[in-house]
């Protein structure tokens, strides 16, 4: 597939990828005015703007930082809402409110997740300052924005960036020779970069599985015993923007694997669930929102967390009631 060999060559050493090389500058020349454009046009939301992104293409652990962040915020009574883009859906308008029964295909699979995930509303819009204004019109104190790094018309109080540790920044170039949408002194800017699975306890963080849950029935297991008995041969599907390191965690955890991958955000159909031998299958959350009507029976799903550092914690916690009146902190 294209969609693979080009992100080898992003997350590895460019061979034949060279030949966009006069792209580069382009690329960064268009990306500059753009973000000019957005910020002088830029507009404030009444409440707290938390932008939770990174500056490379591929998975780095959003979605479940996302649903840390809101919950934990939620714990200290604050309302949280989470607005999206909705990549990959076909709403119309400048704007959508999600529920947790709506179709991934309309509002996109990530912000369908969160939706059921959260207690609390999830926005999708191509106008984020639209989107953002709707969740302020919900109640919400806090405003969550699901990879709105690059988006900046919408005014920021806090940005996050995450990292996967595994791939880094790729090969360092901007696209189209390399993974990256901004440059990387762009990490400098934020308030906080974060790696998925780094060394440095400070800004290290985990997806940590949780349990088993049966995708039709929706029951929950624990992680041990396995609910589909004692074989550890399995098949692994997955449509997510870093699939190995999905499938690296079912291996750690003793499974024999036999996986496939498939581009993020992919559109499942009946041919994708075909493998050559029966056993359970695996998929991951993000998936699941899209794939309960095609999924066989014998189709279970692995739902983790995100364990945040506490350090990291304790400082963003501090820093958004900080961003509040004095009459009325926490």
């Amino acid at each position: 597939m294209i969609e693979q060999a080009v992100l080898q060559q992003w997350y590895g050493k460019p061979t034949w990828l060279w030949v966009f090389l006069p792209l580069v500058p382009l690329f960064l020349l268009l990306s500059t005015l753009r973000r000019c454009y957005e910020q002088a046009r830029q507009q404030r939301l009444p409440v707290p703007v938390v932008v939770v992104g990174n500056i490379s293409v591929g998975g780095t652990g959003k979605t479940p930082v996302i649903i840390a962040l809101a919950r934990q915020l939620q714990a200290s009574g604050l309302k949280v809402g989470v607005v999206s883009r909705g990549y990959g859906g076909t709403f119309e308008g400048e704007y959508q409110l999600v529920a947790p029964s709506d179709d991934a295909r309309v509002c996109g699979d990530e912000p369908l997740l969160l939706a059921q995930s959260l207690d609390g509303p999830v926005c999708v819009g191509r106008d984020r300052v639209a989107a953002g204004l709707a969740l302020v019109q919900q109640g919400c104190q806090v405003i969550l924005s699901d990879d709105g790094l690059q988006h900046y018309r919408l005014a920021r109080d806090l940005e996050i960036i995450l990292i996967d540790q595994s791939r880094g920044l790729g090969n360092g170039w901007c696209l189209p020779l390399g993974p990256l949408r901004e440059q990387a002194r762009r990490l400098n800017t934020a308030d906080w970069v974060l790696y998925n699975g780094g060394t440095e306890h400070n800004s290290r963080f985990t997806l940590a599985p949780q349990g088993w849950r049966q995708l039709l029935s929706n029951v929950q297991y624990p992680l041990q015993p396995w609910p589909w008995g004692p074989h550890s041969r399995v098949c692994a599907l997955a449509g997510i923007g870093n699939p190995q390191r999905f499938f690296a965690s079912l291996e750690a955890m003793g499974l024999d694997v036999t996986a496939k991958a498939l581009p993020d955000h992919h559109r499942f159909a009946p041919q994708d669930f075909t493998f050559a031998e029966h056993a359970p299958l695996i998929i991951t959350a993000k998936d699941a929102v899209k794939c309960r009507s095609l999924a066989p029976e014998n189709t279970w799903v692995l739902d983790v967390n995100a364990q945040l550092p506490e350090p990291f914690v304790r400082d963003f916690c501090a820093r958004i009631n900080a961003l509040f009146p004095l009459e009325h902190r926490l």
